[in-house]
């Protein structure tokens, strides 16, 4: 019911923190493998890319959900 574009939304301009919580629901999501499909086409994947290229000097609490988005794409 589009709560994977719904999440996607929400990262865009979001605290770490609020960045942080959508990235473990998105991890949640990925681990039931018929949901993956749909994640995928409402533009997880290309999200979480994006967000993981903007990264050049990360804090400590960013390269915590640097290393949950790299897992989330994994």
């Amino acid at each position: 019911a589009n709560v994977p574009r719904a999440l996607c939304l929400l990262a865009d301009g979001a605290s770490d923190q609020t960045l942080e919580a959508v990235i473990t629901g998105l991890n949640r999501m990925a681990n039931e493998p018929s949901v993956r499909g749909t994640m995928i086409q409402q533009g997880v994947l290309s999200k979480l890319i994006k967000i993981e290229k903007e990264e050049k000097n990360p804090s400590e609490l960013r390269k915590k959900i640097l290393r949950n988005i790299r897992h989330c794409i994994g």
